[in-house]
């Protein structure tokens, strides 16, 4: 009996803690790549940033339209039962990120287009704030991040 996985698992890079992998789903012919948990809150505020993306097949043939990131609560920091907006600051210019957001078990999750994305981490100090939450990303979160985003 054939055992195929189901799945296949490639890992792209590895940056510290953060981890950047790409998933092929040879059922719906789909490749994910994300990155997990970058803890972005302080100790107390205990927020991990998970990001992805995905696109058909298993060559990237063009940018994605989106990229989805998800802040995820430790507990101690609620977002609330509404999704709260998130606003970008980034070498001081603002920007209030519109995209398709939702909340879901601790979790505060957007849908932000490739362009915003592109912008902001471009800056050399990157803020946010996610409903009433202040969130600073350090030099690694934002190279990760970079590293994260597909080249066209």
């Amino acid at each position: 009996m054939n055992t195929l996985p189901t799945l296949l698992f490639l890992v792209v890079a590895v940056q510290g803690q953060h981890r950047i992998e790409s998933t092929y789903d040879r059922f719906t012919d789909k490749t994910t790549v994300r990155v997990y948990y970058m803890q972005v809150g302080e100790r107390q505020q205990a927020i991990n940033l998970d990001a992805l993306y995905t696109y058909d097949g298993q060559t990237l043939n063009s940018p994605p339209p989106t990229i989805t990131l998800r802040f995820i609560s430790g507990g101690a920091v609620s977002f609330g039962s509404e999704t709260p907006r998130l606003y970008v600051l980034y070498d001081g210019k603002r920007l209030t990120v519109e995209s398709d957001a939702r909340s879901d078990n601790g979790a505060a999750i957007y849908r932000v287009p490739l362009e915003q994305i592109e912008t902001f981490l471009k800056a050399k100090q990157l803020e946010m704030r996610v409903g009433t939450v202040e969130i600073n990303l350090s030099d690694d979160t934002l190279k990760t991040l970079r590293e994260f985003i597909p080249r066209h």
